[in-house]
C-alpha cells in the first residue's frame, strides 16, 4: 500500500481509533503491548500524549513538552530525543489506555506528574542548549 495514502488517511481521522503500543519510549506510562484510544482534537496542550507520523520511523506516541507557535515539541518519557511536530502530521491525542490485563485508564492520570515530567524535560532541553553553545 502507498505510504502517502496511509499518511493522508491517518491524519484525516474524524473519530476515535485504537492503536497498539510498541517499544519502551513512553514507559512507565505506556508499555509495549498496551492499546490506546486516540482522538483527534483541534489543538493539543503540554502534557498530552499525541500520536503522530514522524519521518521514516512511522507512527510515534510521545508527550507534548512545549508548544512554539504552531509547532508541538514532543519527547518520549523514557527517551532523550526531542521531536518537532507540525499539526498536519498529528493523528490525535491518547485519551484512554488499556493494559494487557484489560484495565482501562483515562489519561491524563495525574496532571501534577505530567507537569513535573514536562518541566524536567524543558530543563534538560535548556541544559543541552547551553552545552551545545559552549562547544
Amino acid at each position: 500500500m502507498d505510504k502517502n495514502f496511509v499518511f493522508q488517511k491517518l491524519t484525516k481521522l474524524q473519530s476515535k481509533s485504537v492503536m497498539n503500543i510498541k517499544g519502551i519510549s513512553m514507559e512507565p506510562i505506556l508499555h509495549e503491548g498496551d492499546s490506546v484510544i486516540v482522538e483527534p482534537r483541534k489543538a493539543y496542550k503540554i502534557g498530552d500524549i499525541i500520536v503522530y507520523i514522524y519521518g521514516n520511523e512511522g507512527i510515534l506516541a510521545h508527550r507534548v513538552i512545549d508548544v512554539v507557535g504552531k509547532t508541538y515539541i514532543c519527547k518520549g518519557d523514557n527517551a532523550f530525543r526531542i521531536e518537532r511536530v507540525i499539526p498536519s502530521y498529528i493523528i490525535g491525542c491518547v485519551t484512554v489506555l488499556r493494559r494487557k490485563n484489560k484495565t482501562n485508564f483515562k489519561l491524563p492520570d495525574s496532571l501534577i506528574e505530567i507537569q513535573v515530567l514536562c518541566e524536567l524535560s524543558k530543563k534538560c532541553i535548556n541544559a543541552l542548549r547551553i552545552c551545545l553553545m559552549k562547544n
